[in-house]
C-alpha cells in the first residue's frame, strides 16, 4: 500500500514536470496575445484611432468647403469691383434692415439634444 502511494506520487511529480514547460509557453502565448489586442498599441486602440481619423478627415473636408466659400465671398468683396447683391446683403445685415415686401421669421434658439455622448452634450451647452 505504501509502495503504491509512493509510486503514484512519483508519477504525479513526473507528469507535473512534463507539464510545466507547455504550461509556461501557453501562459506566455496568452499574455502576448491579449497584449497584442488590448495593449497600448494593440488592435483595439488601432481601430479606435482609425475611427477618430475618419471623423477628423470628415471635419477637415467640411472646413475646407467652408474656407472655399469664404474665399469666394472675399473675392466678391474685392475693392475694385464689389458685387451689388453681396453689398446689399451685407448692408442690410449690418444695419438690421429689410425691404418692405420681405417677411421676417424669427426662429427660437436651437434646443440642445441628448445624443448619448456626454462630451458632445456638454460641449453644446458651453
Amino acid at each position: 500500500m505504501m509502495y503504491q502511494l509512493r509510486y503514484r506520487l512519483v508519477e504525479i511529480v513526473r507528469a507535473s514536470r512534463r507539464a510545466i514547460l507547455p504550461s509556461i509557453i501557453a501562459l506566455a502565448a496568452l499574455y502576448f496575445g491579449l497584449y497584442a489586442v488590448f495593449g497600448p498599441k494593440g488592435f483595439q486602440i488601432l481601430h479606435d484611432r482609425e475611427a477618430e481619423l475618419a471623423l477628423a478627415n470628415a471635419e477637415l473636408s467640411l472646413l475646407k468647403d467652408e474656407q472655399a466659400a469664404l474665399e469666394r465671398r472675399v473675392q466678391l468683396m474685392d475693392g475694385r469691383a464689389i458685387d451689388r447683391d453681396l453689398l446689399e446683403e451685407e448692408t442690410r445685415r449690418v444695419l438690421n434692415r429689410a425691404h418692405p415686401d420681405e417677411v421676417i421669421v424669427l426662429m427660437p434658439p436651437p434646443v440642445p439634444t441628448y445624443s448619448g455622448n456626454q462630451d458632445a452634450a456638454s460641449a453644446t451647452t458651453k
